[in-house]
């Protein structure tokens, strides 16, 4: 009788390797997936698509994600839809966007987007990844 290793029923070698060693594997993977990318992650992600190369290509399905997912952050939820509409005018007319994430903090003034600065302001102290200790 066999104790140290699965014992799984199977009709060939194949079949047998494939219940014993791929389908753990793929349940491992989408445990680490699933770890990794949790829902800070996922919320941290969302607010990216308000950058400037990527905001004129954000649907509305998007913006009113952000938007539930940041209401908490912002000083006036309720001009949120009008802050983005202005932004991406402004967007659209400048000729040269901000190089790195750290330079939109200037494009978007408080006093014009008290929103959208907040939420960029909380946006770049997400920490997206983590680390652990060896």
């Amino acid at each position: 009788m066999q104790t140290q290793r699965a014992n799984h029923p199977a009709e060939s070698v194949f079949q047998y390797f494939i219940r014993s060693r791929i389908i753990p594997l793929y349940d491992h993977m989408i445990n680490q997936l699933e770890c990794r990318f949790s829902a800070l992650s996922n919320k941290a992600v969302l607010a990216l698509k308000l950058l400037p190369e990527k905001v004129s290509s954000a649907s509305e399905e998007e913006i009113t994600s952000v938007e539930q997912a940041h209401s908490g952050s912002m000083p006036y939820p309720e001009s949120f839809r009008n802050e983005v509409k202005l932004y991406k005018q402004k967007c659209r007319t400048d000729r040269t966007p901000p190089p790195t994430c750290s330079h939109v903090l200037g494009v978007v003034p408080y006093t014009l987007f008290p929103n959208l600065h907040s939420l960029f302001k909380t946006q770049f102290t997400y920490p997206v990844t983590s680390a652990d200790v060896e």
